[in-house]
């Protein structure tokens, strides 16, 4: 349990400084020798605009109503200049959290509510408060963490604890200055922080308590001491009561222990609903057994009550581990509940853990965010940190087959199938009750736009959540618009269909994006293994003339391949990933690894392919190729059999953005007899990206003439126009490729050059700022001549 500290205001992160501020936040903490306490805590908070006056005029003051009372001592608004209008105290008032109200949570906590007269840009909302809290949750004992977000200012922080000297507190600070000294018959413990400027942080996948600014003290002596403190409270209710016994004998009146256990875990799981539940003590004391029966409901630790009473009827033994739920993987080395959030059950004859609050947990599977983690075991004799078991490999897997067609009115439809096994069918599963949330055509049409689909429409069916088998799927069908270009040559990626399910190599050994900003953060990662098999069919008369190259990515703890093939008018491609890991966050060397496998798995999936007409591939062309550029000379080739392979070489030339060496290739292929319409599109592509601008032009008109053009024609012509001076004739070719892709960043971009260079300064300021306000670093992938 980490205890409330100051409500801070969320800051913005912004270029040049925050929203809000805290200028002070002072603590001092007085703790009697029974662990009883009183809090004074004063702060200020400064508003450096409208933004952050609309943060931090209110101020919710959290506590718990059946453990602590809270007084507002002072409270003001602090004009900007100096000026102070107090806060009349009888407008404080007491509610609900929010998200207790919204969760239906049964909770005695409360927030008192400051709201700050006559407050804007500027000013300070400063108050004071005291809290008492007379009723120590395990007697004799204090504890307490508290964490300081980088991405937060704070300009001064000033935290105290004075305590007797017969209750010395272990403590434990990371980056913030700490002291101690003696007061009489008390020690005084302070630490001080400041960081006036906030840090830009990127995305970190553990909790704060694992690596911001923190602090903890705690009275236990060690975990041991800690977990029998528990299990002390709990130990009272683990009684096999009339009702229980009964119970128990009903549900599994015979079999082996293992048989009995898993009939009683289903019973709870299916029976006592998960409710979260903090009232006073209750928030480490679980219910009486027979109560949690009546009601039907009740949090963890009711559901660790129940089971173990439930399994020690019928003469199989027990035990509470408490652990952290979500994403924190260490425990202090102050004794405290800070990273236990969490109880689940142990049975040590059978070697499994049960998490029997989780509706969606086969027998002996856990959510993935309970393997591998620091635990304690809360028993009378056994007490003491632990590790959990890491996810064993072959336990947990995914699978995913879509197969779809491509219609000639640029329509795609198909149908995809995910599996799940193991710790991803508890995921799936939790996807299986959105769906039943929202409906199954909503829930499809709000997946394919996630994945960036056009006008996506479909259905998804699940199999029933709460049947507990070992796998579970989910079916889907779905139509997309929008894919015309790829009948007129444009290369695309493999559409990945009306995917629920992590890309083959995603997430389980940490994010497959990103990589170079997270690469140094630990992260989850799992021994698991992924599969799937996508295939798209475009219409008769069209064919894949190339093959993208196969791909496989090994380090020593994973393994990645996608394998291509192609048959008639239909190309396929196969994605498995398999990954071996003994511990539960991949960090230092490892992450570093995985970090880089990742990059080159996520290059894999941008392979394009591209589809043309049977006739346009076997059909010689007529018309005679353009002189060859200076810079790129070729080996004059007779006519015969046409080189299909300077085609695929010109195409991986093409995709790694190395163009002259793909005009190159392209050309050879044209002098040997490819047909234009596998040729022009590419080749002006690439040549326009060279010096050799109006050869570019000549090759990019010819490709639109046969074919109608596609975006990536008409976008390759705008350059090459654009880099002859030709501004006015660049608008027209961009215009039409912004028309048939609207949210196409770097066509509008170009549009905006183009229209500046031609004289329509504030139009193309308007286009570049919309390009910029779709993708801000849309500039990078713009042609260097293009770039304002």
């Amino acid at each position: 349990m980490v205890l409330a500290g100051a409500p801070i205001a969320k800051a913005q992160e912004q270029k040049q400084r925050p929203a809000a501020s805290i200028e002070a936040l002072n603590s001092d903490i007085k703790v009697t020798r029974d662990g009883a306490y009183v809090q004074t805590l004063h702060v200020e908070l400064k508003a450096a605009n409208e933004a952050g006056a609309m943060q931090i005029s209110r101020v919710n003051m959290p506590f718990s109503a059946g453990l602590q009372t809270i007084e507002v001592v002072e409270a003001y608004t602090e004009k900007s200049d100096g000026r102070k209008v107090p806060v009349d105290l009888s407008t404080v008032f007491e509610q609900l959290p929010q998200q207790a109200a919204q969760s239906g949570m049964i909770t005695d906590q409360r927030i008192k509510v400051i709201f700050f007269p006559q407050f804007s840009a500027g000013d300070k909302a400063v108050y004071t408060i005291k809290i008492a809290s007379p009723h120590p949750l395990f007697p004799g004992e204090f504890f307490l963490g508290q964490a300081f977000p980088r991405a937060i200012a704070y300009k001064d922080v000033r935290q105290s604890i004075t305590a007797p000297k017969a209750m010395e507190l272990k403590v434990e600070s990371h980056d913030i200055e700490f002291s101690k000294s003696e007061d009489g018959e008390n020690l005084i413990y302070r630490w001080h922080y400041a960081q006036p400027v906030p840090r830009k942080t990127g995305p970190v996948f553990v909790s704060p308590l694992d690596h911001e600014p923190r602090f903890f003290v705690s009275t236990f002596k060690d975990y041991t001491a800690l977990g029998k403190a528990y299990a002390e409270l709990s130990a009272p209710k683990k009684i096999v009561t009339a009702k229980a016994q009964a119970l128990a004998d009903k549900i599994a009146a015979s079999g082996s222990h293992k048989e009995q256990a898993q009939k009683l875990y289903e019973w709870v799981v299916h029976n006592i609903r998960y409710v979260a539940i903090e009232l006073g003590q209750g928030s480490f004391v679980p219910h009486d057994v027979d109560d949690i029966l009546t009601k039907g409901y009740g949090d963890c630790k009711d559901h660790d009550l129940l089971l173990q009473v439930l399994l020690k009827a019928k003469g199989i033994e027990s035990e509470s581990i408490l652990i952290n739920a979500s994403n924190a993987y260490t425990l202090t080395e102050a004794p405290t509940f800070a990273q236990l959030d969490h109880v689940i059950t142990h049975v040590p004859e059978l070697s499994i853990y049960l998490d029997a609050s989780v509706p969606v947990a086969q027998f002996g599977v856990l959510p993935l965010t309970e393997y591998g983690k620091p635990m304690v075991r809360a028993t009378l004799k056994t007490a003491g940190a632990g590790t959990m078991p890491v996810m064993p490999f072959g336990l947990s897997s995914m699978r995913t087959v879509t197969v779809q067609k491509l219609g000639t009115d640029g329509t795609i439809s198909g149908t995809t199938t995910s599996t799940a096994t193991g710790a991803y069918a508890l995921s799936l599963r939790l996807v299986g009750f959105v769906i039943q949330a929202v409906g199954s055509e909503k829930a499809a049409q709000i997946q394919l736009a996630a994945r960036g689909f056009k006008d996506g429409k479909g259905k998804l069916n699940e199999d029933p959540p709460l049947a507990l088998s070992n796998s579970y799927k989910i079916n889907g069908e779905f139509t997309v618009k929008g894919w015309e270009d790829v009948l007129k040559g444009m290369g695309t990626i493999m559409p990945g269909g009306l995917r629920v399910l992590p890309a083959t190599g995603d997430e389980i050994m940490g994010p497959m994006y990103n990589t170079e900003e997270t690469e140094a953060e630990p992260t989850a990662c799992f021994s698991a293994s992924a599969e799937e098999d996508v295939s798209l069919e475009v219409p008769q008369g069209f064919v894949f003339p190339f093959v993208p190259p196969n791909s496989d990515v090994v380090t020593p703890h994973l393994k990645y391949a996608a394998h291509w093939t192609k048959a008639g008018n239909r190309i396929s491609v196969h994605r498995s990933f398999a990954s071996h890991i003994d511990t539960a966050l991949c960090s230092g060397a490892v992450r570093k690894e995985v970090a880089e496998a990742m990059k080159k798995i996520a290059a894999s999936y941008d392979t394009n392919i591209r589809t043309l007409p049977a006739s346009a591939v076997t059909i010689s062309k007529t018309e005679p190729a353009p002189q060859a550029a200076p810079s790129a000379p070729i080996t004059q080739l007779a006519a015969a059999t046409p080189d299909l392979a300077a085609v695929s070489k010109g195409l991986k030339h093409l995709d790694g953005g190395e163009w002259v060496e793909a005009a190159t290739a392209f050309e050879k292929a044209s002098r040997s007899g490819v047909a234009d319409a596998s040729v022009l599109p590419y080749w002006c592509k690439a040549l326009s990206r060279t010096e050799h601008a109006s050869e570019a032009s000549d090759l990019c008109s010819r490709a639109i003439k046969l074919s109608g053009g596609n975006t990536e024609v008409l976008e390759a012509r705008g350059i090459a126009l654009f880099k002859q001076g030709k501004y006015a004739d660049a608008v027209g070719d961009f215009e039409q490729a912004v028309k048939l892709k609207p949210r196409n960043a770097r066509y509008i971009y170009e549009l905006g050059a183009a229209k500046s260079r031609a004289g329509d300064a504030e139009g193309g300021k308007s286009d570049i700022l919309k390009a910029l306000g779709i993708n801000d670093e849309v500039a990078k992938f713009v042609p260097r001549a293009l770039r304002l």
